[in-house]
């Protein structure tokens, strides 16, 4: 499991190694020479990227440098080292290479981790989750990774396919695997020692410091700004100090504890905490890298990263100097002998980003080209927001209860993201040739292609979108808007209306002049309705703005045109107002206004504008209702028509209709509403009624007209397939006010049950709240307290009103039962059931203001369980409180409710959600009802359905609207809830699809309005909806509705194919395959598997079909494709593409029509000769014929373009081809550098409707003549020091524009040269001089060899003597140093006594004197050394290095010198200690008295040494025996030690025997062990002196433990068990037990073992040893049943009692006292016999008896008659019938039984020939009133005691057979008189 680690950190002092300045976007050296060739090892350390760690705390430093400029990102330099100023906390910090370790190394590839804890960051900001969803892999990905690394070591970073593991302890799932660049280590990571750590895990629990648990890798550094970071974070953990993350989510490592110092401890902690973070990475080997070489030329040019046009005066940084790149970008900087691969190249220049490069990564070969970015290049241009701020816009109000509110508001403003914008570059060759820039605006952050062709066809696209927008055809715009929506991003904005908003643009640069320059550019923005707000659109609106502004500043919009992307013409911005914050007032429900708004709202847009009451202006048509209604009884209604009243700018006065019954007044006010306006509810529609009958025939009873509007209903689902509604509903029996009743019924059987009161208590009812488990029902509803007066007002009513109660058990509704009384009004009710326990909470306010507006409103709850109530909980109190929940999560009640921030329930979405008493969210929660459902709680959050689990915090991304419903069948969930259209609404519905949600699809198609409803989720997926439906008056000057119908419908799955976004591609030509694509959507509830694609022609024809066989769930949208080659006979007309789905119950969405076949003029392709003839080929792609088509011909210059000519080329045929050509004047050719062009623009136009417009133009370049190649006059040369040469260099082709050329040397210590190539020598070696062009980069090469001549040569040693095989070097050393060949031969005079090889190293081969000479091979100069070889002695042992002697004892030692014939072989004797031992010049040791003595041997040549150590010891003088006697009972063991005497004695060896080993025996280790009773003696004895020692053993027979029979027992109440216990071992003499029970209670234990059970539960029983108290134990467990319900058990006898007629389940009546047992028995009637069992085994046994049945069949009636009349009469006797049916014949339970008897069971049986009893329990009990009178009959809750005295016999004799005969025949016969009456 996880540690969560509370311990004290103490801080640590950090070293930082810095290595050299670095900017914040990166420094690298992680590839030197040898590891380029892959030389890297686990452990290794690099250095790369960088990041600010070291804090700059001196103030006078960093005053210094905070007196330099900063850039944007807050960085300073100052002498060449960068800084980061964090403005929060005003702190500086140097940015330092980040130092890595090496932890694996694989191919080309390293894996790295950063040695420092660099960062502070939280796991995931908001709640648990794993790796692929965690806040802190974005940081790494996005911020980290971009502010550590430049753009050079991102390219080294390789993607790293990451494998997120389950949890290490508890399993749970790690995630999906991700795709990351930058990440940190996992758990399995940092314990795998193959990276480099130590294994896991730390175990010591006695811990000290050196047994300290130590990882040196796994432990770390932290840099100043991350300790800093620390101390600054809010949500940090006091215990967190010094941990760092782990990928495994919730785990970290402790880098140390200041207590107890665990090293690389793994610990677990909250996600949410802010913690340390080190990152880790995988880097590729193989990136570009260069051998870094001192002393040499590297050529450098800047230019633009976007025109390529060079940088001129740009400055280049490298070691302390800065060169200037001269007017072609050029410079070349030089490196010394320090230089190193890390060495920083910094290059700069006004208006462009810096960038800094390592010297590893410079070619000295080759032209470095370096690309600045511009700060204003076009992607970083801002495209300033369109935002004008405005105002809220409210429609008329009214005026309820002294508040208040707006028919409708919505926030007006004109809001246009435009500098959110993602641009996409679109660079081909083409463009870089033609010296243009092009940029897509609008595309969303995954927008990805793979080619450049794809890219610039989407440029294209886009382009043309704008054109056709711009003045084409609508329809075609539409084509192309549909086409690129996909691409698109979404953004929230305005246009007037709250909107989703998408840009589609595009933009084009030229720089054909060397400066960038705007051509063109245009953007159009696209507004559609978002499911979230408030006021849906009537299309798709768009408006068209072109693009201008300088290259330098921003760019701005004009506005060119705008209108709604449809089939129709242009039209202003329509909306339909929804109802938000005027459809409810304080408390729904019990104080709310309902309106209802059927029109529309027009806007018009235009900008730009100063303001937006100068842009905007809107007016509201439609016609209104208000309906008032308080506390579910009291209400009133009002309309009108609204024909054309301005809402904004100016709010205006109208003229209301003649039909209208309100006005309004100067403050746009159209009523007050005071509290005695409300009425009671009119109930005409139902005078008819006196109690619930249905309107329609057959037994469809929830099918009602004309009924009570409020119903409330409640939908439930039982788990044996019935389902229950319950409702309200009038009973026209009582009075008005007290009308409403709870009435519920059953669906069984495809059939509803009819409809009966859950209580008839005559008060009234109102909204009930349900939960069920199984097939129980648990509801609790608010009714009056006392039968209320018709006269009585509102405030008569909120103090009369109780809580209650009641249960409905599978078959009837218990009686209500009151939870909370009268006096103060109960709201916001609900309940939740788990495991039988049962939750109910509400709300009451201090006034008892049902509107909440005044006084503190208090939420309470309730529990039940096991019958009895719970005393009042208070969860919370106070003021805004708008509604509330109650549920369990696991076994916790949670209690969750929402609190109006503001404290004013009228202001929406502006709730926080509380969960017992702790706030959950913040202030954005909207008005709503919070629900329950599954252990989840649910409500709407930002127009989103969110879910909430106790833990974890869901938005589940479903849009909702209103009035919602989470239903779920076990395998399925689902989410319906109600859209609005005016004055109509239909429920939707949702399924969950994995962990999201499908698109909600229409589920009722009434065309009315539904006020309340409940749904369920069937088990076949169906739908069961009940709801009052309000029918509409369909007249505009009225009321809209009329009466309300209760409608009840179970809605199967229908099937709803749709089509949408039908596009076709822009290949449109006579022959060609073109692509239609669109979009199909189920809107139906079942899935689609398959459909048809159908293209059609303008006469319907069906001119291809393609067949798709892919699942469509509900909700769900997916695109097709269809292919179609066009005849050749295709002409321009309307093509259809229609969908067919098998079942598709909806036609009239499965077509959509598209244009094909416009004409297509383009400019297929033009090229410039270079004597300026321009040559361009035109053509026509499409299908229609091109009409009037010219080409004009532009010179571009800058942003400005100038007209040289047109032509008219006339008309051009579909697939027609013209060539045109045309002779740009000579002023137009002249160039003025090799890097500038001059450009011409080629715009073909046509009077025809155009499908493409973006291929109208098309531009050439007149480009200066490039150079191709260059060479050199050689490619070698050789020279002395000193010499001088030139180089010629030759460029290609000779009329090339820049001919320029420059020279650098690699190796500037050996030879330099200038750029003319002259070649000066300054040095021996080998320079590489390049020659590079100006134009191309193009390069070649020669190869400078400089030699010196050798002088003379001397030898560091003249004379030397060695030893034999030792070895001596000597040196040859060469005048000069610098000289070319230093190479020499090495000889020796006399190989036989010494050697020397190629070296110079000299080796001794034997005694003698040689000779040793160099000799140069350059010159053939010599020198020479004499050697002297020597034998002498190396070394020296002795024959014995330890030795012991008794004293007087002598001992000879002999030494051996290496080697043996050494020249003088002589050694010398001593000893440390003569008192001890001595010895003599030949090595003879004599011993003299106990100790230790050291002799030593030295040679007398070279004086070694060896030693032997002597020890004189004693003999053994005696014994010592730990025990003298020991006492041991059987079977047991004992250990005996022997201590000898002295301890300086040799021989301590002890023997060990036993004079009896039958009693016991000895081992050699003094082992004892006691076999039997008796006595023996155990001797020690040593040899050493032959001295003994004993001790006496007595064996005894005593007991060593006890054993019990069974350690766990069943038996029943009043049964008996035999335990057994057994004393150990056999042979113990004292077997006395003891016998205990911890609970005698439960069950007692006699003296012998015999347990007798008295009571259900546990007890241990005891058994205890009287020799030696050995206890043994057993578990007692007493099982039985308890009685439930009406049942009643007679545990003296066994005989249940209590039971119901024709059960054929106990379930209800009966509970296991023990889970683990269960009940047994075949049938249930009189005698049955009932089984307690347990695995298997019978525990006890009971017998049933159901008065009245005598003969066991579970039913009483005349057949028992006959058997109870035989009793009565002495027939039969009750020993002969048995006790339990004696029992059963007393029917009336009189304590005899006779004729009152036998009458009941024929009355019984005459009840029962009416009942048909094939028919379930449950049904009868609902439809039959003859089974309930039967069933009350016999009172069966008697309960018939055991000692009860037995009936006496009749004093009259017993009848004889004949009597008995005819008494049998004269029943039956009154019993079938009866049956004929």
């Amino acid at each position: 499991m996880k540690k969560i680690m509370k311990r004290a950190f103490a801080a640590v002092i950090v070293a930082v190694m810095v290595l050299c300045a670095a900017p914040l976007s990166g420094i690298a050296d992680f590839i030197t020479t040898a590891q380029a060739a892959g030389g890297y090892k686990v452990g290794d350390t690099i250095y790369f990227g960088s990041y600010p760690q070291h804090e700059i705390t001196s103030m006078a430093q960093k005053a210094r440098i905070m007196e330099q400029q900063k850039n944007n990102k807050n960085i300073y330099e100052y002498k060449g080292i960068q800084y980061y100023y964090k403005n929060d906390s005003n702190k500086l910090y140097r940015i330092d290479p980040i130092e890595w370790k090496v932890l694996s190394v694989e191919d080309d590839e390293i894996y790295v981790l950063a040695y420092d804890v660099l960062d502070i960051q939280p796991y995931n900001e908001s709640g648990n989750t794993v790796w692929a969803n965690s806040s802190l892999r974005t940081w790494l990905n996005s911020y980290f990774y971009s502010s550590a690394f430049s753009d050079l070591e991102k390219k080294k970073i390789n993607w790293s396919k990451i494998q997120n593991g389950d949890d290490p302890y508890t399993g749970e799932d790690g995630g999906i695997d991700t795709k990351d660049k930058i990440f940190i280590p996992s758990y399995a990571d940092v314990t795998d020692p193959n990276m480099g750590f130590t294994s896991y895990y730390y175990e010591n629990s006695s811990w000290n410091e050196d047994s300290a648990y130590k990882d040196g890798l796994r432990t770390c550094r932290f840099s100043n700004y991350a300790t800093n970071i620390f101390s600054e974070k809010k949500n940090k953990d006091i215990y967190a100090e010094r941990l760092y993350w782990l990928r495994n989510s919730g785990y970290c490592v402790m880098d140390f504890d200041g207590n107890r110092f665990y090293y690389g401890y793994i610990s677990g902690c909250n996600v949410q905490s802010d913690i340390g973070v080190r990152p880790a990475m995988k880097l590729d080997l193989n990136s570009s890298s260069y051998k870094v070489k001192s002393n040499s030329n590297y050529s450098i040019k800047v230019v633009d990263d976007t025109t390529g046009q060079p940088v001129s005066g740009a400055s280049i940084s490298f070691e302390g100097e800065t060169i200037k790149a001269d007017s072609s970008g050029s410079a070349s900087l030089r490196t010394s002998d320090s230089s190193s691969s890390t060495s920083a190249v910094r290059i700069s220049a006004k208006g462009y980003a810096t960038q800094t490069l390592r010297l590893y990564e410079l070619n000295p070969y080759s032209m470095n080209t370096i690309n600045l970015s511009s700060e204003s290049n076009p992607v970083s241009m801002a495209l300033a927001d369109l935002y004008l701020n405005g105002d809220e816009i409210k429609g008329p109000t009214v005026s309820i209860l002294g508040k208040t509110f707006p028919l409708f508001k919505f926030s007006g403003g004109i809001n246009i993201p435009l500098s959110d914008i993602v641009k996409v570059n679109v660079s081909t060759e083409n463009d870089t040739r033609n010296k243009t820039a092009k940029y897509i605006l609008g595309v969303n952050s995954s927008y990805s292609v793979d080619t450049d062709s794809a890219r610039s066809e989407d440029y294209q696209n886009f382009k043309d979108f704008y054109k056709s927008a711009l003045g084409g055809s609508n329809q075609n715009a539409l084509n192309k808007y549909n086409k690129l929506r996909r691409l698109l991003k979404d953004e929230d904005g305005s246009l007037g209306f709250s909107c989703g908003i998408k840009f589609a643009g595009y933009l084009e640069f030229s720089y054909a002049t060397g400066n960038m320059v705007l051509k063109d550019g245009g953007i159009i923005v696209t507004a559609e309705a978002a499911v979230s707000t408030d006021v849906p659109f009537a299309g798709i609106c768009y408006a068209t703005f072109k693009i201008g502004g300088e290259f330098s500043g921003d760019l701005n919009l004009s506005q060119t045109s705008s209108g709604l992307l449809s089939a129709s013409t242009k039209l202003s911005i329509s909306v339909k107002p929804t109802i938000g914050v005027g459809a409810k007032l304080l408390m729904k429900d019990l104080a709310s206004i309902e309106v209802g708004i059927d029109g529309k709202i027009t806007g018009a847009v235009k900008i730009p504008a100063d303001s937006f009451r100068n842009a905007f202006s809107a007016y509201l048509s439609a016609q209104c209702y208000i309906k008032a209604k308080a506390l579910f009884l009291f209400e009133n209604k009002w309309s009108t028509n609204f024909p054309n009243l301005e809402l904004y700018p100016n709010f205006g006065q109208f003229q209301t209709s003649s039909a209208g019954s309100f006005e309004i007044d100067e403050n746009g006010n159209v009523v007050t509403i005071n509290e005695s306006d409300l009425k009671l509810i009119d109930r005409s529609y139902n005078d008819n009624k006196q109690f619930h009958t249905s309107s329609v025939t057959g037994n469809d009873y929830l099918n009602d007209t004309s009924v009570y509007p409020y119903g409330y209903p409640e939908l439930v689902q039982l788990d044996d397939g019935r389902v229950m509604a319950l409702y309200l509903y009038d009973d026209g029996t009582k009075s008005d006010i007290n009308r409403t009743t709870l009435y519920y019924s059953i669906y069984n059987n495809n059939q509803w049950s009819v409809p009966l009161p859950v209580n008839n208590s005559g008060l009234a009812d109102f909204p009930v709240k349900v939960c069920s488990s199984g097939n129980k029902i648990y509801a609790v509803w608010q009714r009056a307290a006392e039968v209320m007066q018709d006269s009585y007002e509102i405030e008569d009513v909120v103090d009369k009103t109780e809580l209650v109660y009641a249960e409905f058990n599978g078959t009837t509704w218990s009686k209500p039962v009151t939870i909370d009384t009268a006096g103060k009004y109960q709201m916001l009710y609900s309940i939740a059931e788990k495991d039988g326990k049962v939750a109910v909470e509400w709300s009451e306010n201090s006034e008892n203001n049902y509107t909440l507006e005044s006084g503190t409103t208090t939420v309470y709850y309730k529990t039940l369980a096991d019958g009895a109530w719970s005393d009042v909980t208070t969860v919370d109190s106070g003021k805004g409180i708008a509604d509330a929940s109650i549920g369990f999560v696991g076994d916790e009640i949670k209690m969750i409710y929402s609190v109006d921030a503001d404290g004013d329930l009228t202001t929406a979405n502006d709730s926080e959600i509380y969960v017992n008493g702790t706030k959950l969210t913040s202030n954005e929660v909207d008005e709503g009802e919070i629900s329950y459902q599954n252990g989840k709680f649910y409500w709407i959050q930002g127009a989103e359905l969110f879910e909430y689990d106790g833990g974890t915090l869901n938005n589940t991304g479903l849009k909702i609207e209103n009035d919602y419903r989470v239903l779920t069948n076990g395998k399925t969930t689902a989410v319906t809830s109600l859209v609005t259209d005016g004055f109509k609404n239909e429920l939707v519905v949702a399924f969950k699809n994995g962990n999201t949600y499908t698109k909600p699809v229409a589920l009722t198609e009434y065309g009315k309005h539904i006020g309340y409803y409940d749904a369920i989720l069937n088990s076949n997926g169906s739908v069961s909806v009940l709801a009052d439906v309000d029918n509409l008056s369909g007249n505009k000057d009225a009321y809209p509705y009329t009466t309300t119908d209760m409608v009840c419908d179970i809605i199967s799955g229908k099937k709803d194919l749709g089509i949408e976004n039908v596009t076709v591609s822009d290949n449109v030509s006579v022959g060609s395959t073109v692509t239609f694509d669109g979009t199909v959507t189920n809107s139906g509830t079942t899935p689609i598997d398959s459909y048809s694609v159908f293209i059609k022609d303008s006469k319907n024809n069906v001119l291809t079909e393609k067949p798709v066989y892919d699942t469509i769930l509900p909700g769900e949208s997916k695109t097709f494709t269809v292919d179609y080659t066009l005849p050749e006979s295709f002409t321009k007309q309307d093509v259809s593409a229609v969908v067919s789905a098998d079942g598709d119950a909806n036609a009239s969405n499965n077509s959509q029509t598209i244009t094909v076949g416009y004409t297509d003029i383009a400019v297929a392709e033009a090229s410039i000769a270079r004597d300026g003839t321009i040559t361009a080929t035109i053509v026509n792609n499409g299908i229609e014929t091109a009409k009037n088509v010219s080409v004009k011909y532009n010179v571009i210059d800058g942003a400005s373009k100038t007209l040289l000519s047109t032509f008219s080329v006339g008309t051009v045929a579909a697939g027609e081809i013209k060539t045109v050509t045309y002779s740009v004047p000579a002023a137009y050719l002249k160039i003025e550098n090799s890097y500038c062009v001059n450009k011409f623009e080629l715009d073909v136009t046509t009077d025809s409707e155009e499908l493409s417009v973006a291929n109208n133009t098309y531009d050439v370049v007149y480009a200066p003549i490039a150079v191709e190649s260059i060479s050199l006059n050689t490619s070698t040369l050789s020279l002395e020091n000193g010499q001088t040469a030139q180089l010629v260099a030759t460029v290609y082709p000779s009329n090339a524009f820049n001919k320029g050329v420059h020279f650098v040397s690699d190796s500037t210590d050996v030879a330099t040269v200038d750029d003319n190539g002259n070649i000066i020598t300054v040095g021996n070696g080998t320079a590489i001089i390049t020659a590079i062009t100006d134009d191309g980069d193009y390069i070649a090469q020669c190869q400078v060899t400089v030699s010196v001549k050798v002088k003379g040569v001397d030898l560091d040693q003249k004379d030397i003597t060695i030893n034999v095989d030792n070895t001596i070097a000597l040196k040859a050393n060469i005048n000069p140093d610098v000289a070319s060949d230093k190479t020499v031969e090495w000889t020796s005079s006399d190989t036989s006594v010494a050697t020397v090889d190629k070296d110079g190293v000299v080796r001794g081969v034997k005694t003698g004197n040689t000779t040793i000479t160099a000799k140069t091979n350059d010159g053939g100069f010599e020198a020479s050394c004499t050697v002297n070889v020597i034998n002498a002695v190396k070394g020296i042992t002795v024959s014995d290095t330890r030795i012991a002697l008794y004293p007087n004892k002598t001992k000879q030692l002999k030494a051996s010198v290496t080697p043996a014939d050494a020249d003088n072989p002589n050694v010398v004797w001593e000893s440390n200690d003569d008192e001890v031992a001595t010895v003599s010049e030949t090595g003879l040791v004599t011993a003299k008295m106990p100790g230790t003595a050291t002799i030593t041997v030295k040679s007398v040549d070279g004086e070694y040494t060896a030693t032997c150590t002597v020890t004189v010891g004693k003999h053994v003088s005696s014994i010592v025996l730990s025990d003298t006697e020991l006492t041991m009972p059987a079977g047991t063991s004992e250990t005996l030690y022997a201590t000898v005497m002295p301890l300086a004695a040799f021989n301590k060896t002890v023997t060990w025997v036993s004079t009896n080993p039958k009693v016991a025996t000895v081992d050699g280790n003094g082992n004892v062990k006691a076999i039997k009773a008796g006595t023996t003696t155990v001797i020690a004895y040593c040899e050493d002196g032959d001295v003994t020692a004993s001790c006496i053993v007595t064996v005894t027979n005593s007991a060593t433990g006890i054993e019990m029979s069974e350690s766990e027992v069943y038996i029943a109440r009043n049964s008996q068990k035999q335990l057994n216990a057994t004393v150990k071992p056999d042979t113990a003499e004292n077997k006395n037990i003891t016998w205990e029970s911890k609970y005698p209670e439960i069950a007692t234990v006699d003296s012998n073992g015999l347990v007798t059970a008295k009571m259900a539960g546990t007890t241990i029983v005891v058994a205890t040893s009287a020799d030696g108290e050995f206890k043994a134990y057993c578990s007692v467990k007493v099982v039985g049943v308890d009685a439930v319900s009406t049942a009643s058990i007679d545990y003296a006898t066994g005989i249940i009692t209590g039971l119901s007629s024709n059960l054929n389940s106990l379930d209800n009546y009966i509970e296991v006292t023990d889970e683990s047992c269960e009940l047994k028995y075949d049938k249930l009637g009189t005698d049955s016999i009932v089984y307690l069992t347990r695995n298997g085994k019978v525990i006890d046994a009971y017998t049933v008896v159901l008065f009245g049945d005598v003969n066991g069949d579970g039913w009483y009636d005349g057949q028992d008659a006959i058997t109870v009349s035989c009793l009565a009469n002495g027939m039969l006797t009750r020993e002969q019938v048995g006790e339990a049916v004696w029992m059963a014949a007393d029917c009336n339970h009189d304590g005899k039984i006779d004729q009152a008897d036998v009458d009941l069971l024929n009355q019984a049986g005459l009840l029962l020939s009416s009942v048909d009893q094939t028919k379930p329990t449950e049904e009868l009990l609902e439809t039959s009133s003859e089974y309930n009178e039967y069933l009350n009959l016999i009172d069966q809750s008697v309960e018939v005691k055991s000692d009860e005295p037995e009936q006496e016999s009749p004093e009259t004799q017993k009848p004889s057979l004949l009597e008995f005969l005819l008494m049998t025949i004269w029943n039956y016969i009154k019993l079938i008189l009866s049956l004929i009456k």
